[in-house]
């Protein structure tokens, strides 16, 4: 369906579902009941952290039709429960009272300005909640702060045994 470039070999595990499981390491302690994966494209990173965390409550925010119908058949296909796919873009789904304060924690993977994501996350968090934004390597503050939102760290996640090194900053939703 070409929804990714990568699609072989090892760069593709590196690069979409180690990648994608990264995200774990940002999670808070007390273990989130319910994610949004935000521009969720390909299902990354969202469904292979539903597959290793089968217990969260997943939604998958998309605006285009034809990777949501992916989305849908690929949870069907791996029989995954808890989860569902919108086809919306984030900005209008924001200002939805039914996903407004809903989510312990937001991931974005590579979509958009990094200042309009934070003003676009934060109504899709209940206070306390997390917002995990992959970034570049070499990314330097200092990090904005919006839409309710404080900066709280940055997580560097290495997978020497591929050479996979990803950057994770990390913002909580003040009370």
């Amino acid at each position: 369906m070409n929804l990714t470039r990568v699609r072989e070999g090892i760069d593709l595990i590196a690069k979409h579902f180690l990648a994608s499981l990264a995200f774990t390491a940002a999670f808070p302690r007390e273990l989130p009941l319910r994610l949004a994966d935000i521009g969720s494209g390909a299902g990354f990173p969202g469904i292979p952290i539903k597959v290793m965390c089968p217990h969260l409550h997943l939604t998958l925010i998309e605006a285009s039709r034809k990777k949501v119908s992916f989305l849908r058949h690929i949870c069907a296909i791996l029989d995954l429960r808890e989860i569902e796919a919108v086809r919306a873009r984030a900005e209008e789904l924001a200002a939805d009272r039914g996903y407004r304060g809903r989510f312990d924690v937001a991931v974005v993977r590579a979509v958009g300005n990094r200042e309009d994501l934070i003003e676009l996350v934060g109504p899709f968090l209940r206070p306390g909640g997390r917002f995990i934004l992959s970034a570049k390597a070499k990314e330097e503050g200092p990090f904005p702060e919006a839409g309710g939102l404080a900066f709280k760290e940055i997580l560097e996640v290495r997978f020497s045994c591929v050479g996979l090194e990803r950057r994770l900053l990390i913002w909580e939703k003040r009370d």
